[in-house]
């Protein structure tokens, strides 16, 4: 799966060996499955500190919520 805001991009899968790869084509960061939410914040963080566009990052955070018991 791979997450476009704009121009950046998070890269999210399984496979570790893809990281390198990831990296050479410009991705903000790297996450691999299972996702922790720690990771999947600091990498939106990141991509917010890049973007400085609010609305996007409220969707893709929007996208993430987890279900409250």
């Amino acid at each position: 799966m791979v997450v476009k805001l704009g121009t950046y991009v998070i890269v999210v899968t399984a496979f570790q060996e893809y990281a390198v790869q990831a990296f050479q084509y410009s991705a903000v960061d790297y996450l691999l499955k299972p996702i922790s939410p720690e990771y999947l914040v600091k990498a939106v963080n990141k991509v917010q500190k890049l973007s400085h566009s609010e609305t996007e990052i409220q969707t893709l955070l929007g996208n993430f919520k987890q279900p409250e018991d």
